[in-house]
């Protein structure tokens, strides 16, 4: 009894590991008279290994030089139960026969296998209240006897070994949590810093945006960046699937548009980047994009890949840039991708935007759907960009009326002006082409 109200208080100890799980063997090989005793654990998919070895003696033994009887193991493990073994010259010819048991002599063998049991599942019956958490093994080269007590005294043994492991594995669980909530605030801070928190104005151009998305980390991208040529260049992307992978395709897309500013084609590079991530088939995904370039003259020159039309409002109605479809980069090698162009007119406003919102779900499963965005679009059409876009995330928020959000929702929003030292040339160009091409 003194020795289970010991091992009793081990369970709240602060000793490391293996000296819990040694002194209780060691409490084991007192009552059973055993030679040796040993705990085993389950390592990846592999059987049962042997974690900590004792001897009658409280020393230590290696691991890897003692050879348990996988006989009564698996007997145990089969069982569901502790196994007492006080004769194996008695037991069946299976037992009688294994090889571990004849070259070591062996005459009695205890294993007490070690289940997890969740308090809150009072059938035992919960997903895990099977799970094998690993077994205590003892055997002896004589033969023993087992009183009542010593059973007992085993079994409350048994319960505790598996009330540390359960406790152990808890709390291993709990620390690769934290470890992965670190992990993903870090990319959340890297990502954070990738994409834009505030997007400056030019003489031509009033531009904003924002990115929101579902998890700590996303898939979608905008950014709006000068040219060497003087034209700015706006962009949004959107990687399939979400969450970790996606951002760090996302990432690695960043770094391949670096070359934009430069003055590189934008259909080479979107060549460029149907190829890349095709040569790359393992990451399986692939991106929308919509790259837009526009001059002080209002010319709109753009390149699109798979990427929901941007909305156009001119005069208080909204209608799409395009309307018909076009290949993501990195789906199909036979994708081609061409340069279109556009007569923009002042205090037209464009607002791109990934699928996240049209496919924002209320708690009915509904879609936003690209009506909706019309006329949250049309009905802020006097404000300035910072109010428009706060009214279409109002939209939004209102239409899912609290349902969690399922994919990344980014807005960008660009408003085409006269530039003050422009306005001759803009009107020149205005009257030339005032419609969508």
């Amino acid at each position: 009894m003194t020795l289970l109200l010991e091992a009793t208080s081990l369970l709240h100890s602060q000793l490391p590991l293996e000296s819990i799980f040694a002194t209780m063997l060691d409490h084991a090989i007192a009552v059973t008279q055993a030679d040796r005793g040993m705990l085993l654990l389950p390592e990846g998919s592999s059987n049962l290994q042997v974690r900590v070895a004792r001897d009658q003696k409280s020393g230590d033994l290696a691991p890897q030089a003692v050879n348990p009887s996988l006989t009564v193991l698996q007997q145990a493990i089969e069982q569901r139960s502790v196994v007492i073994n006080q004769d194996l010259r008695l037991a069946d010819l299976n037992l009688q026969n294994a090889q571990s048991v004849l070259l070591q002599f062996l005459r009695s063998a205890v294993v007490i296998p070690l289940y997890a049991h969740r308090g809150d599942d009072a059938s035992g019956q919960g997903p895990n209240s099977d799970e094998l958490l690993g077994a205590v093994y003892l055997d002896s080269k004589r033969t023993t006897t087992f009183s009542e007590l010593d059973r007992k005294i085993l079994d409350a043994l048994g319960a505790q070994a598996a009330s540390i492991l359960e406790n152990v594995r808890l709390m291993q669980r709990e620390r690769e949590r934290l470890r992965l909530e670190q992990e993903l605030s870090i990319g959340h801070q890297i990502q954070q810093s990738i994409v834009p928190q505030g997007l400056q104005d030019y003489p031509h151009l009033a531009i904003t945006g924002i990115h929101r998305p579902c998890h700590e980390v996303g898939g979608d991208y905008f950014d709006a960046f000068p040219l060497v040529d003087g034209r700015i260049a706006i962009l949004i992307a959107d990687v399939s699937g979400k969450g970790l992978g996606a951002a760090l395709v996302m990432t690695m897309l960043k770094g391949a548009l670096s070359g934009v500013p430069l003055g590189i084609e934008p259909v080479k590079l979107f060549e460029h980047l149907n190829k890349l991530l095709l040569d790359h088939a393992t990451i399986g995904r692939y991106v929308t994009m919509f790259l837009g370039l526009i001059g002080p003259d209002g010319v709109l020159e753009y390149v699109r890949a798979g990427h929901p039309s941007p909305l156009v409002l001119r005069g208080g109605r909204v209608s799409e840039l395009y309307t018909d479809g076009s290949f993501p980069v990195g789906l199909v090698d036979i994708a081609s991708f061409e340069a279109s162009r556009v007569q923009l007119e002042p205090d037209d406003t464009l607002l791109l935007f990934t699928d996240g919102v049209t496919e924002a779900e209320d708690k009915d499963r509904k879609l936003f759907e690209t009506e909706r965005l019309v006329d949250a679009f049309a009905r802020h059409a006097e404000c300035s960009l910072d109010t428009l876009q706060r009214g279409i995330f109002d939209a939004v928020d209102k239409f899912s009326a609290g349902t969690k959000q399922s994919d990344d929702i980014t807005l960008l929003v660009v408003r085409y002006r006269r530039p003050v030292d422009r306005i001759g040339t803009v009107a020149e160009n205005t009257t030339r082409s005032s419609e969508y091409v």
